[in-house]
């Protein structure tokens, strides 16, 4: 082989890459016409202005439920904090409950032991009293002499 047919295999190779490319290239641009004849577009393409106004709206929606959010979340703060206060105060009342118990408990034994004290104060009077009057009877409305049986 001589360097003169060398040089010529090498350049029809290249020659023939070449328009191995170019025809892949306008086979490609002829496939994506017919497709594109084929299947047109049935809705026009939103604007860059339309998707800026909703990016807006959406931006301003968002803001609006954060801000909700950041409502929410204090009025929960402050729910809890009301909640731990009620539960002190249930638990101070629960306490003060039992105590007051325990202070009706002791005034009921004292109730009791006081009634049953009258009660005892009240037969003893009672029976001093009978005792008491029944000899004065006897002694001072019995028989003086003055007309007796009828």
């Amino acid at each position: 082989m001589n360097a003169s047919t060398l040089r010529i295999r090498r350049t029809l190779t290249l020659v023939g890459a070449l328009a191995a490319i170019f025809l892949g290239l306008a086979a490609i641009q002829a496939a994506a016409a017919w497709t594109a004849d084929a299947a047109p577009l049935a809705a026009t393409p939103v604007s860059a202005a339309s998707i800026e106004s909703k990016l807006e709206a959406e931006q301003a929606r968002s803001a609006d439920l954060q801000a909700q959010l950041d409502a929410l979340a204090a009025n929960a703060d402050g729910l809890s904090t009301a909640l731990s206060a009620a539960q002190a105060r249930i638990d101070a009342d629960a306490a003060h409950a039992k105590t007051l118990e325990r202070d009706l408990q002791t005034a009921k034994k004292k109730l009791a032991a006081l009634q049953h004290s009258i009660h005892v104060t009240t037969v003893a009077t009672t029976t001093r009293a009978t005792v008491t009057a029944a000899p004065s009877k006897r002694s001072g409305g019995g028989d003086d002499g003055e007309g007796g049986d009828d």
